[in-house]
């Protein structure tokens, strides 16, 4: 990994740590699932490109073995986001829908500054590093779920209902769960590999 992908990398983890706290805060204030959900998602993109980082210059069964920590982080997100759902339907009062709109605005950009770092650095020498990859994917399926989000926040303010930032919140922990599902996947098809 060049010391331009290593910066990348950096400044995206710091950019990351820094939305999710702004989520976190707005989330509990807010009474939202899906900013929680996505405070998770910050923090666990965080673990990500740092153990991307980490990866730098390790054998492939330290890869794997780094992979396997990767999709263990990113099933925490999507529990959470389900146990938050279950407390939500048994206390159904709708979200902050301005503050769902404002932050999930705000952690879209963030989102999108993100993935042009990471899209600029994915340009350095072949082959591209197996933490840069991951970290393209997290930076690009962030900012989808942030649409998502200011599409709930949206309906609420229409509806005044908070059903719709529930289904967000579903289907972000799905996210979550079905990423994690498919790194688990990959570890075991290169383990595979490996013992051949």
């Amino acid at each position: 990994m060049t010391r331009f992908q290593k910066g990348a990398l950096v400044l995206a983890l710091l950019l990351n740590l820094s939305v999710a706290l702004l989520e976190i805060l707005a989330g509990l204030w807010a009474r939202s699932v899906a900013l929680l959900a996505d405070a998770a998602h910050f923090v666990e993109d965080s673990a990500i490109y740092l153990l991307a980082l980490l990866i730098t210059g390790s054998t492939a069964a330290a890869e794997r073995r780094f992979a396997l920590a990767i999709a263990v982080l990113m099933m925490a997100p999507g529990v959470m986001a389900a146990a938050q759902v279950v407390r939500r339907l048994a206390d159904p009062a709708p979200p902050h829908a301005a503050a769902v709109v404002a932050v999930s605005g705000l952690a879209l950009m963030a989102n999108l500054l993100g993935a042009a770092i990471i899209l600029a650095a994915r340009r350095g020498p072949a082959p591209e590093p197996l933490g840069l990859r991951a970290a393209w994917y997290a930076s690009r399926h962030d900012a989808m779920g942030n649409i998502a989000m200011i599409g709930a926040g949206l309906a609420v303010a229409a509806t005044g209902q908070g059903w719709p930032e529930l289904v967000v919140g579903v289907g972000v922990a799905l996210l979550h769960l079905s990423g994690a599902v498919a790194i688990l996947s990959c570890v075991c098809l290169r383990s595979t590999r490996a013992v051949r």
